[in-house]
């Protein structure tokens, strides 16, 4: 991954490309439309995409809430790229914008997500049993039932 470059979207063309990555990633698997993605902090935020020949595979938003706090949200990579330090990658960089523009407290108010087939063929399980979400700072676990190999 020498040619990954991690930047803002540089024209509409690439925010257009950055907002299908986000919905197809995090929002269409829900059944969400891609108009989800938008909110009031949408176009006061600091938009973030990693880029492998051309290609958005990963990206991440951070917005301000006051002068003093900002919130992370929309952070995404893509499954090929997963495991990769791709994330860690993204949430630091979104940090360290935070912390040079002043951010005393940054919220990461996420959820994980984690498509099935990745998790059961990381841990080696025939069938996931439990997916652990944080979800407004709350841990919420979904119980499916499994069985290790």
């Amino acid at each position: 991954m020498n040619n990954l470059e991690f930047r803002v979207p540089k024209n509409e063309k690439e925010f257009n490309e950055y907002d299908l990555f986000r919905w197809r990633l995090l929002r269409k698997p829900i059944g969400k439309t891609i108009e989800s993605l938008k909110d009031e902090y949408e176009d006061n935020s600091f938009h973030l995409i990693g880029v492998i020949d051309k290609k958005i595979v990963g990206c991440g938003r951070l917005h301000f809430i006051d002068d003093s706090k900002a919130q992370i949200r929309y952070m995404a990579v893509d499954e090929k790229y997963q495991r990769k330090g791709l994330g860690s990658s993204i949430l630091s960089l979104l940090e360290s914008h935070a912390k040079k523009n002043n951010a005393d407290k940054i919220s990461k108010e996420t959820v994980e997500c984690f498509s099935v087939d990745s998790i059961v063929k990381n841990k080696k399980l025939k069938k996931v049993d439990m997916i652990s979400l944080t979800l407004n700072g709350a841990e919420v676990e979904a119980l499916l039932g499994a069985k290790l190999t």
